[in-house]
């Protein structure tokens, strides 16, 4: 699981949530899960893209750009 949570630049617990979740296919291969590099395209590519802000002007920030 390391290894698929740096491709996609996530944490090892999101994608053990996402198994969990019935969200992340795996296959069981001998006793450990496996997950098919498809499928992690697949599941990452189902996340809807962001783009802009985050989030609105601190008060710091607004202060800044009023002076």
């Amino acid at each position: 699981m390391p290894e698929a949570a740096l491709l996609i630049g996530a944490t090892n617990g999101y994608i053990e949530q996402q198994m969990r979740d019935g969200t992340l296919a795996y296959r069981m291969v001998g006793g450990t899960r496996v997950i098919a590099v498809e499928d992690l395209k697949a599941h990452f590519d189902s996340i809807p893209k962001e783009i802009g802000k985050r989030r609105e002007p601190v008060a710091a920030t607004e202060a800044r750009r009023a002076a």
